[in-house]
């Protein structure tokens, strides 16, 4: 049986109030500490997890980009899928989960 972690990325960053030089809210997930982005923190403990077989980022799709680069960056090879989320945490969970069927 394989095990798929999916990591929700999908906020805004609306609640946190950093904005960047555009007058745009910065997302939590992607904001550096330590020099590194704090999603990638996240996929780091998936990737090194050895019970987990593939992982999926559902994000906005603006981000998708950005995503690819980190994930080659990192060499977090086990992240097979980025998809777009739902307009709501609960709405990007369920469109996550049919992708995986």
């Amino acid at each position: 049986m394989k095990l798929i972690a999916i990591i929700p990325a999908g906020g805004k960053g609306l609640r946190v109030g950093i904005t960047t030089k555009n007058g745009f809210a910065t997302p939590k997930q992607y904001l550096k500490v330590n020099r590194k982005e704090i999603i990638v923190y996240t996929l780091q403990t998936f990737q090194k997890n050895k019970l987990i077989d593939r992982i999926i980022i559902a994000a906005e799709p603006e981000y998708f980009n950005f995503l690819i680069r980190l994930v080659k960056k990192y060499k977090l090879n086990k992240v097979k899928l980025i998809v777009e989320g739902g307009k709501t945490g609960f709405g990007l969970q369920c469109s996550t989960l049919f992708r995986c069927r």
